[in-house]
């Protein structure tokens, strides 16, 4: 009899119900894809401390220069240090500028700068206060960075006008870039467009504006001048979806209004979104999308999520590819419930802000989120073979980890699964055969995991015979 592998989730996830049968809406949920192609399911997040306020946490920082191995925490206007066993100290002064807004972070072996769409905060961990930087610094950054003695930000100048395709650089670390004085600035002039984001890598500056990405570096005199040869032609409209990430540079790329998912590596953009291509370009909105980089059993993520759109990507790096991240909610899968990520070196430990206003902060670990359910689905396209013959199920074969899941499908263009079943491992035992799935022209299956515990889908085999015409 004739058998063969059942393939799940990205293959087929840029197609819809409307498109071709073989690749009906197929899916991956809560997993990733491991160096063998197995289907993981992926970590939870188990709750660290919780800290006061009952807010989104906005970022995570650990120190490297300043007080090396200090966990700060921003959350509802305020900053926090965080020990390591959970209780918090509180930076007393000003507020952080927006909460809610993704926090972004610089040192300049002195202090800890932060800035959050408004103006640059300074962080004086021997004081534990929180100041405004003054003078003429500038406002409305998004991103903030040291580079070779200077700070950098994007923004608007001091009084809130100018060009915001401008970025603002200073070398006054020694009155705290306070003075009337302490700042410069310098256009992008390749293309008339504002910086949305700000980003550094291997002492070089990338400008990333909403039709261009320009990099500068510092040459000593200018003092950054224009690395030639980098100029790419896409921009970006979601200033916090820009990151760096193992060298590379990821953002939500935007062009003649086509929205599209992006990596810059080696200087040469690449568009890496194509198996979600559809379901990006239809989103409700895109300027909040917002990205941070994770680490799970050692394989880096670009996570990038859509707060107004309700919506999780998870690339992975290693694997070039993507998987959806969520939490389910009773009844549908919301946003991943991360907001922003550290590890800490000093703690030991992944920690991961809840987008959610509870104040929470998790580690990466477990196999619940918060104590709730992660539901795993694992969804394949429309199998027909290529043919509108009748085939007849004999079995079906799966090699997993796991004491059990759940295995349905549905038929032929129908909306609905059904016919669900219950696959129990026999202990000790990774092979489960179970038999007749019935007759069908073309099937769609779908596999469900909601216990908490590890799960690993390895192999999906069917043998089947074939009916006449």
């Amino acid at each position: 009899m004739p058998h063969r592998e059942i393939k799940f989730g990205e293959v087929y996830a840029n197609l819809d119900d409307s498109q071709t049968p073989e690749g009906m809406s197929a899916e991956f949920i809560d997993g990733y894809y491991d160096e063998s192609g197995d289907h993981v399911k992926r970590d939870g997040l188990t709750l660290f401390a919780t800290a006061a306020g009952s807010a989104a946490i906005d970022g995570i920082y650990e120190t490297e220069s300043v007080s090396p191995g200090t966990v700060l925490v921003a959350t509802n206007g305020v900053i926090y240090k965080m020990a390591s066993n959970g209780s918090f100290t509180t930076l007393s002064g000003v507020s952080y500028d927006n909460p809610g807004t993704q926090v972004k972070w610089a040192e300049d072996f002195t202090n800890v700068y932060c800035v959050s769409g408004g103006k640059p905060h300074r962080a004086d961990l021997s004081a534990n206060t929180l100041a405004d930087v003054s003078g003429n610094s500038p406002t409305s950054c998004t991103h903030i960075l040291w580079q070779k003695n200077f700070l950098l930000t994007n923004g608007l100048d001091s009084s809130g006008a100018g060009n915001k395709g401008m970025v603002h650089i200073s070398d006054d670390i020694a009155d705290k870039y306070d003075l009337s004085d302490s700042w410069e600035s310098y256009n992008n002039e390749t293309h008339p467009d504002d910086c949305e984001a700000l980003l550094g890598d291997w002492e070089e500056v990338y400008a990333i504006g909403t039709h261009a990405i320009e990099a500068r570096y510092n040459d000593g005199s200018s003092p950054f001048g224009r690395l030639e040869g980098t100029f790419a032609s896409w921009g970006t409209i979601a200033p916090y979806s820009c990151l760096y990430v193992a060298g590379q540079l990821y953002f939500l790329m935007e062009r003649n209004s086509d929205i599209k998912i992006g990596k810059i590596a080696k200087r040469s953009p690449e568009i890496i979104s194509w198996p979600y291509d559809s379901l990006v370009r239809g989103l409700a909105s895109h300027t909040d999308a917002r990205a941070f980089s994770i680490s799970m059993k050692g394989r880096p993520f670009y996570v990038l999520t859509w707060p107004t759109a309700n919506v999780t990507l998870a690339y992975n790096i290693q694997q070039n590819n993507w998987t959806r991240w969520g939490h389910w909610n009773g009844s549908t899968h919301d946003r991943w419930l991360g907001n922003c990520y550290c590890y800490s070196r000093s703690h030991v430990k992944h920690y991961v802000g809840d987008r959610r206003s509870t104040g929470k902060i998790f580690t990466i670990g477990g196999t619940q989120d918060d104590s709730g359910t992660i539901r795993m689905e694992l969804r394949s396209g429309f199998i027909s073979g290529q043919n509108d013959v009748t085939k007849f199920n004999n079995y079906i074969r799966t090699k997993t980890t796991g004491a059990s899941f759940t295995l349905q499908y549905r038929n032929d263009g129908t909306g609905s699964f059904g016919n669900s079943r219950t696959v129990a491992n026999p202990s000790g035992k990774f092979y489960t055969r179970t038999n007749r799935w019935g007759s069908y022209r073309q099937r769609q299956w779908e596999i469900l995991h909601t216990n908490a515990e590890a799960f690993v889908l390895s192999e999906f085999v069917e043998d089947y015979r074939e009916g006449v015409r």
